[in-house]
């Protein structure tokens, strides 16, 4: 089972999501993250602090979830 979350979805979400996912045996969670995760811009405050919630929330369930054989990744375009 594959899912891609492409904003902060809710934990509730991401949790549901889990239980379907630890039936079946296995899965995967892509969250799209963003630079402003890291780095501080001018005016993109509320963006940045959602972004950042997506890093913080992936790193969390990472940690949690492995037992389960369920992997937690971000990834984080920037421009080139």
């Amino acid at each position: 089972m594959f899912w891609i979350l492409t904003s902060l979805e809710r934990y509730v979400r991401a949790s549901s999501s889990a239980c379907t996912c630890w039936s079946v045996g296995f899965g995967r969670f892509v969250n799209i993250a963003s630079l402003n995760s890291f780095v501080a811009l001018n005016e993109v405050t509320e963006y940045a602090a959602s972004k950042a919630g997506v890093v913080s929330l992936t790193r969390s369930l990472a940690v949690e979830w492995p037992r389960k054989d369920v992997k937690v990744n971000a990834i984080a375009p920037a421009r080139p």
